[in-house]
């Protein structure tokens, strides 16, 4: 008997459990739809025992009590009855708990009616109940007696005639269970009214859970096999409170999470570690599905798409690289692929880089740029706006200047432009060819639009190159507005050391600006760790590739290699690439993909909180750790504390936290109420007369925190106080026990990835042929113009490449003492073609449209300036400028020296003339060669300009003229507005190329006349001398450097036809007029040697006699020192 009970019971477990599990197989919507037709069922019951009762109160076919057995299986049934009410309304009850189609407003008014038909299911058989011992047992009584008096000769008929009908007492009596149905039912009812604001606030709040139907009630149907399923459902842990398992949606991690706890809290360990591994399985899991889902036609479109079901990745940035190593560890024994994990680490040498600058030039621009921005915006620096528009303009020059030589920026890239200006200057000429031939792609597709003007295609082509054409010319124009080069007067400045000695010095004008920038840009590339990862090509890699195919990325701070500010630097630039790569990506139509972050504040920026807010659009999902919230706050205060934690909605902590954070924490995890109770005792107190003890009872509902910062910070070890939303709201508070990671957990995972396995094989060899690559440097009109550069479709100007570059050699800031053979030349006969080409001429300004001079002249002692009438000033200006200059000429012109003595005094006196240079009569080869070599010049500048000249002669009063009682200016040519914006500006241009060619008139001649040297020495002294100022020649004269350089190639064309033609030496053989011959062909240049020498003789220091008062007004302000030969040079009276 006791083995039969036992079996019996066995099988009731049994039963209940494949019961249980039967639920658990069935999607919620399922499980209500069964539990509402059990509820209607339950009504059969009640009905039935009710119409018995009726149909035996109007019908009393029951005389006897032989018929109480039906009583008792009535009672039976009826009680089985209250009993599935009871369970299957409670379940109904408690599965609509968990429906997320409900609103709090619908929820509660359901849950309501579920109550309500559950208490009258119950009332009503409860009644029955009561109904049963009135129609078996004192009904069937009475009418037995009715049938059968007692009393003798007494009969029927007159018991009804005394009664009355007995219809009526049967009814009568038979209302007594109808009573108390109604009676149940009421005072059921009353307690429910009298606490229905409790109840409907407990009943907006309640979930239902059990951890045996958590597939059901989590609305996610019950795996039936071992292999994960393809939604990222991420399982917390264990609830303490309801035993149940703590699992997150995908739609509620994409609502981020936060994580606070004291070190060694286990935050990594039971956190991060366990969350990875999940993830991690559903990211084998896409690869396996890979083959299927990516041939769905609506895969990552907006409507019926299947990708959003999957995870396709995750990264995480950590600081001391134990996080970086245990995941790689765990993936590679999850069959990970390692083409599939990049792992970013300074420490190691061999670490992959993070380039920057990989990808489109506009999104790298901005990409760097916010990235800049946002590691600098810290403590009270901000990121100004000219070192902002300074940063763009200088990524442009590298991005599109790479373009012409076909090559990947780098960040090394960008900071040898900060670094070296000579760089900056190599660069704007490769974007001048850039823009150059990007105007020849423009001219080509405007012809083609305008022969096929209905064209959409070509329409859209040309305006795509017409954009990129702007942006380029106008990054061009932004660096030569800004980088000049340097002069000093009217002088231009040369480098005095450094491996630019003796070049043009170039400045950058917006430099004082963007200090601090340099600084920080400084910082990133004098650190090894740093450069490893940053200033490298990264080859294929880029966050949004990644992003896209999928991957796992790990990024080490390297906080031990770089300590604090720079490993936090690097985890913001971490941080801040991936936020942009992120907001890249399509919205609401890729995977999942997850970001860790760990000891998150040490690389915190401003600009994340606005990216976990927006992150969810994009299938981001954000799990960060910290120690504690005032780590948050400390950076930013404590209202981006409250901001960051409003768009965290999953929140835990550990225990141990100090009690300010606990405190902080407390109000997150929300509030409920409770019933308070006080009892106050009162003892006999014999004295007064009393008998008893008197007790009273007293009850107060109030609302308290759901856990003190005192029960949090006494929080078991591994146990989380924590809050996170559902799919039906929020969950205010719950504990849960986490739990460790253990090696037989991975060894038992059947997600394990295996390679050998031809399905898993198969799907991985599909992905990796199938990979994403968007992240292109170059367009289409980039790779058209790569492609016409190789093919030679596209040809440039040799810029001296494979020479080294920079090496013009311009007018340092005194040149006067290296040119005073200019002042022997004003004085020596001037040749019939000198005079016909003015080549020694005062109008030394006048330029064509390109701005170079038409008329080239020697030194002119009336250094007038730039003509007034080409120049616009105002008036009184004009005068004091022109004053000034002639005061200052008159002083050069009276100097005793021509090497800068005293050169502003007005009052110098010369008590000797410098001698007059005779001509030359046996140098006559080498004159005839200078003076074709500026007949060239000349020639080749003046005959080839077509610009239009202003007219000189034109008075200051004719370009006013009178308009309804105004005066108007006119308006001048589009050369004179601009010298009127420039100024002193392009006088000093102007000056700059006079002396220019002064200077390589002198250099010339000084090799031409060179009689210690020969002829083969001279020839490569002027193929040096070509080489070495050709980029001085290309700057100042962008668009006409090439006919200088051409008659400075005409000198050296001559020189080697001389040296080919060199005469034969001297032999025993030569009579006395060849010798003579000979020696005159030998040493033609020993004259002007000798003449050079002896000017230099006489131009040594001597006393100077100044005339009182001519420059009190400057001596006096202590700029004039007479024995500083550099402060009285040429030009320093130039404003």
């Amino acid at each position: 008997m006791i083995k039969k009970i036992r079996e019996w019971i066995e099988s009731l477990v049994s039963n209940k459990e494949k019961a249980i599990s039967f639920l658990d197989s069935l999607d919620l919507d399922q499980a209500i739809m069964t539990f509402e037709s059990l509820q209607k069922f339950l009504w059969i019951v009640p009905c039935v025992v009710w119409g018995i009762h009726v149909i035996l109160l109007l019908v009393p076919v029951l005389n006897t009590l032989n018929f109480q057995f039906i009583l008792l299986l009535l009672f039976l049934v009826c009680v089985l009855n209250i009993m599935a009410c009871l369970i299957i309304n409670r379940y109904l009850f408690y599965f609509y708990s968990r429906q997320p189609k409900l609103d709090p407003v619908e929820k509660i008014n359901t849950l309501w009616s579920i109550q309500k038909v559950s208490d009258l299911q119950s009332c009503i058989t409860e009644g029955a109940i009561v109904g049963l011992p009135v129609t078996f047992t004192i009904l069937p009584y009475l009418e037995f007696l009715r049938l059968h008096p007692s009393i003798a000769g007494w009969t029927t008929a007159m018991t009804d005639q005394l009664s009355g009908n007995p219809l009526i007492l049967r009814v009568f009596i038979f209302t007594l269970p109808v009573i108390a149905t109604f009676y149940f039912f009421e005072r059921v009812r009353n307690q429910e009214r009298q606490q229905k604001k409790n109840i409907d606030d407990w009943m907006g709040r309640f979930q239902y859970h059990k951890r045996e139907l958590h597939s059901v009630l989590s609305n996610r149907p019950k795996e039936t096999q071992k292999m994960v399923s393809p939604e990222p459902y991420l399982t917390l842990g264990t609830s303490i409170l309801n035993g149940d398992i703590v699992e997150q949606a995908p739609v509620n991690r994409l609502q981020n999470a936060c994580y606070f706890g004291p070190v060694g809290a286990g935050k990594t360990s039971t956190i991060f570690i366990p969350q990875i591994k999940q993830d991690i399985d559903h990211y084998l899991r896409f690869i396996r599905d890979y083959p299927k889902i990516s041939r769905d036609p609506d895969f990552m479109k907006r409507k019926g798409n299947v990708a959003t079901r999957y995870l396709n990745g995750l990264i995480v940035i950590e600081t001391s690289n134990d996080l970086c190593a245990s995941v790689y560890d765990l993936a590679i024994k999850m069959g990970v692929p390692k083409e599939k994990i990049t792992w970013i680490d300074p420490s190691n040498p061999e670490s992959p880089a993070l380039n920057l600058l990989r990808g489109p030039v506009d999104t790298v621009v901005e990409t760097v740029t916010n990235i800049i921005a946002g590691v600098k915006a810290d403590n009270n620096d901000f990121f100004k706006q000219s070192e902002r528009s300074h940063l763009k303009n200088f990524i442009f020059l590298l991005k599109l200047s790479c373009v012409v030589e076909n090559k990947i920026a780098t960040f090394t890239d960008l900071m040898a432009l900060y670094n070296d200006i000579y760089v900056v200057v190599d660069r704007m000429k490769v974007l001048d060819k850039y823009v150059q031939a990007l105007k020849t792609k423009m001219n080509d597709a405007k012809a083609d639009y305008d022969a096929n003007p209905d064209s959409k295609a070509y329409k859209t082509r040309y305006q795509e190159i017409f954009d990129k054409y702007e942006i380029a010319y106008g990054t061009s124009q932004w660096f030569h507005n800004n980088i000049k080069v340097a002069t000093f007067g009217q002088g231009v400045l040369k480098q005095k050391s450094g491996p630019h000695e003796g070049e043009v010095m170039y400045v950058d004008e917006q430099a004082e600006n963007v200090q601090g920038l340099k600084n920080s840009l400084d910082d990133l590339s004098k650190n090894q760790y740093l450069r490893r990862v940053l200033f490298r090509d990264s080859g294929d890699f880029n966050f949004d590739d990644q992003l896209r195919n999928g991957g796992i990325i790990l990024c080490n701070t390297a906080k031990a290699e770089l300590q604090d500010q720079l490993a936090g630097r690097l985890g913001q630039i971490y941080l801040m690439s991936f936020q942009s790569a992120t907001f890249r990506r399509m919205p609401n139509r890729m995977p999942l993909f997850a970001l860790y972050c760990d000891e998150f504040p040490d690389f915190i920026s401003e600009a994340f909180k606005s990216f976990v807010s927006q992150a969810r659009k994009y299938s981001v999902s954000t799990t960060i750790c910290a120690q504690s919230p005032s780590q948050l706050s400390y950076s930013f205060g404590p209202d981006f504390f409250n901001t960051l934690m409003t768009t965290m909605l999953t929140r835990g902590t550990f225990g141990d936290l100090g009690a300010s954070d606990a405190k902080l924490l407390e109000p997150f995890f929300g509030e409920h109420s409770e019933v308070e109770e006080s009892i106050n005792e009162q003892q006999v107190d014999l004295t007064a007369d009393q008998n008893s003890n008197r007790k009273m009872i007293s009850a107060r509902r109030q609302t308290v925190p759901n856990i003190t910062a005192n029960e949090i910070m006494s929080l078991p070890k591994f146990t989380i106080a924590l809050r996170h939303p559902n799919p039906q709201g929020s969950v205010m508070f719950d504990l849960i026990k986490t739990h460790y990671l253990k090696d037989e957990d991975i060894a038992n995972d059947p997600n394990i990835f295996d390679i050998h396995n031809s399905r898993d094989y198969e799907a991985f060899e599909d992905m990796m042929a199938h990979a994403y690559h968007g992240n292109a440097d170059f367009d289409k009109v980039d790779l058209e113009i790569i492609d016409d550069i190789k093919s030679g479709k596209i040809e440039f100007r040799d810029t001296g490449k494979g020479k080294k570059t920079h090496k013009t050699v311009g007018a340092s800031a005194d040149d006067d003492l290296k040119n005073l053979h200019q002042k022997h030349k004003e004085n020596s006969p001037k040749s019939n073609s000198e005079s016909d080409n003015k080549f020694v001429s005062n109008d030394s300004d006048t330029q064509n449209e390109q701005g170079v001079p038409q008329i080239f002249s020697d030194f002119d002692p009336d250094d007038s300036g730039p003509d007034l009438s080409l120049v616009h000033q105002g008036e009184s200006n004009a005068e004091k400028r022109s004053k000034f200059r002639a005061l200052a000429s008159e002083a050069v012109n009276k100097t005793l020296n021509h090497s800068g003595q005293n050169r502003l005094d007005n009052g110098v006196e010369q008590d000797e003339h410098l001698p007059t240079t005779k001509p030359e009569t046996q140098n006559n080869e080498s004159a005839d060669d200078n003076t074709d070599f500026y007949q060239d010049m000349i020639d080749n500048i003046s005959t080839n300009d077509t610009s239009e000249k202003p007219n000189e002669e034109v008075s200051e009063k004719d370009m006013i003229f009178e308009k309804d009682g105004n005066l108007y200016e006119t308006k001048k040519d589009r050369s004179q507005l601009h010298q009127q914006q420039a100024g002193s500006e392009e006088a000093q241009m102007k000056a700059i190329r006079n002396q220019t060619l002064h200077d390589l008139e002198r250099n010339i001649k000084d090799i031409q006349t060179d009689s210690a040297l020969t002829n083969a020495v001279k020839l490569d002294r002027l193929k040096k001398l070509y080489n070495k100022n050709y980029e001085q020649i290309v700057t100042i004269w962008p668009k006409d450097h090439d006919r200088i350089l051409n008659s400075i190639k005409h000198q050296i064309s001559k020189m080697k036809t001389r040296v080919d033609s060199a005469p034969a030496p001297i032999n025993k053989d030569d009579n006395l007029d060849s010798i003579m011959k000979k020696s005159r062909e030998a040493g033609s240049n020993q004259a002007l040697a000798d003449e050079l020498s002896k000017m230099l003789d006489d131009f040594e220091d001597r006393p100077v006699t100044v005339v009182p008062g001519k420059l009190k007004d400057i001596a006096d302000d202590g700029f004039i020192n007479s024995s500083d030969p550099f402060n009285q040079q040429h030009g320093m009276d130039d404003e």
